[in-house]
């Protein structure tokens, strides 16, 4: 059985899922030699580098609460947002395709004029007519939901038809008085 060498690491930046900046973490050796300290996020623990602590501590306070009153904004925004689709469905209401996440994030940053990543938004594919809410996981902390709607594309044909028809008969009627 082989052992996993460990490392103190002090942490740069904020590591989602490890940690803050300005905290010593023990990481798994490859973790730390391999990724953070190449991609800059943190450093070698030792007694030098553990002055500077304090003061990635403080920016990274800072960092965080900028970046706490931006999603505060866009959750509140993110829960107005109503978007609608049409498909084609069974007499069930399962579509016969789906509604991806991907249509979701394009519909969602549309009407927010946002540029929120597909991978933040809901989990699966919607297979099923109606309404749906649908998380975005900004972060751990903001989890705001939107609704989406699904419409049968047979309602929407029946509904302009109906429409048609409407026009046609007032079209004819105002056409019979005239004369």
């Amino acid at each position: 059985m082989e052992c996993v060498q460990l490392m103190k690491v002090l942490l740069k930046e904020d590591v989602e899922n490890l940690g803050y900046a300005g905290e010593v973490y023990t990481v798994a050796n490859g973790f730390g030699r391999n990724y953070l300290i190449p991609q800059g996020f943190a450093v070698k623990a030792d007694p030098g580098m553990m002055k500077q602590a304090a003061a990635w501590r403080k920016r990274a306070e800072a960092r965080r609460e900028e970046i706490r009153a931006e999603f505060e904004a866009l959750s509140a925004k993110i829960a107005e947002v109503k978007v609608s689709f049409s498909a084609r469905a069974g007499e069930t209401g399962k579509l016969y395709g789906s509604i991806t996440t991907a249509q979701l994030t394009d519909a969602l940053n549309d009407a927010l004029g946002t540029d929120v990543n597909r991978r933040k938004v809901g989990t699966e594919p919607l297979r099923e007519l109606g309404e749906h809410k649908i998380v975005v996981r900004l972060n751990a902390e903001f989890q705001p939901e939107f609704t989406a709607v699904i419409e049968s594309d047979d309602e929407m044909f029946k509904a302009n038809v109906a429409d048609d028809v409407v026009e046609a008969v007032e079209t004819a009627v105002s056409t019979d008085e005239e004369e």
